[in-house]
């Protein structure tokens, strides 16, 4: 979207405030989380980040709320990642105000964030990315940077010589996962990268909340990998468009067996291991790898 723009065009952004916690769902679908404080009980009648309880009605009201921008001015394109949105003027005449965008907005009820939010620019933050659509150049915030390689200390970090080496649960790995495919968002040949961490993730109990483990080797080399490559001084990427474009018929797929691209009339399988077929081994990201190898074929071959 951001490197289709007309040279003239402008963004602006928003993030919603508590983001699914503004929506109360129905009785029946809320799963009521009860707590205490200082001997008062209190319940949290609203679903929780992260808990699925809404059917996806947050997610697609914020498209309806893209939708209607868009109807109301033809010159916007408008996008939402989670609660994070995007609203781009293409318009040559630059009439419309940010004070205009926001009032459309506000009439579906939804709460602002006060700080998180930006202006008309070419210059702006968006999900822990600073771009720029003058040069058409993309880089990750030294807060994120920070915020990441902290992560990756945590996990690296030696226990004095009289204990044991330290042990780490399901949640501390997918943390640094997570923040780590993050990345990936721009630096997408780093996917590959991440191969000893999700296999590490995937050998903890689902059913057992305390299950911790010892980083084994290969999950340390890639680590330390990663914040070798995050302490790089230069960050940054282009998401210019290529100079000529061709038309080529891509598929890919997956399945229990394996993944399998097809470019023109040229095929490739890539078999799973059998350990994959085995009960409790996810495989959901594999329709990802196998657009991410379709991709990369039709780059290589040019």
């Amino acid at each position: 979207l951001l490197a289709s723009l007309p040279p003239w065009a402008r963004v602006m952004g928003f993030d919603l405030q508590d983001a699914y916690q503004q929506l109360a769902n129905s009785p029946e679908q809320r799963r009521r989380l009860a707590f205490s404080v200082d001997e008062q009980i209190f319940i949290w009648l609203r679903g929780m980040f992260g808990v699925s309880t809404m059917a996806a009605i947050f997610g697609q009201l914020c498209d309806v709320t893209c939708a209607w921008l868009e109807y109301t001015w033809p010159s916007i394109l408008s996008r939402h990642f989670a609660d994070d949105h995007l609203v781009a003027d293409t318009g040559q005449h630059r009439s419309l105000t940010e004070r205009d965008v926001m009032a459309e907005v506000e009439l579906f009820g939804w709460s602002i964030h006060p700080t998180k939010r930006f202006g008309w620019s070419r210059q702006f933050e968006l999900l822990g990315f600073r771009w720029d659509l003058d040069r058409h150049s993309v880089e990750l915030t030294p807060h994120k940077r920070d915020k990441y390689l902290a992560k990756i200390h945590h996990l690296l970090r030696q226990a004095p010589p009289e204990q044991v080496a330290f042990t780490y649960d399901y949640k501390d790995i997918s943390s640094v996962i997570g923040s780590l495919v993050h990345t990936c968002v721009i630096f997408s040949e780093r996917r590959s990268n991440l191969n000893a961490l999700y296999a590490h993730r995937n050998r903890f109990h689902p059913k057992r909340r305390g299950h911790r483990l010892h980083l084994p080797r290969d999950v340390l080399i890639e680590l330390k990998d990663w914040a070798s490559f995050l302490r790089r001084s230069d960050l940054s990427a282009s998401f210019a468009l290529p100079a000529t474009n061709s038309s080529l018929k891509i598929y890919s797929d997956a399945s229990n067996a394996g993944c399998g691209i097809v470019v023109d009339r040229r095929a490739q399988f890539w078999a799973l291991p059998e350990h994959a077929r085995t009960a409790g081994v996810d495989i959901g990201v594999m329709e990802m790898w196998a657009l991410h190898l379709a991709l990369q074929a039709v780059i290589q071959l040019a």
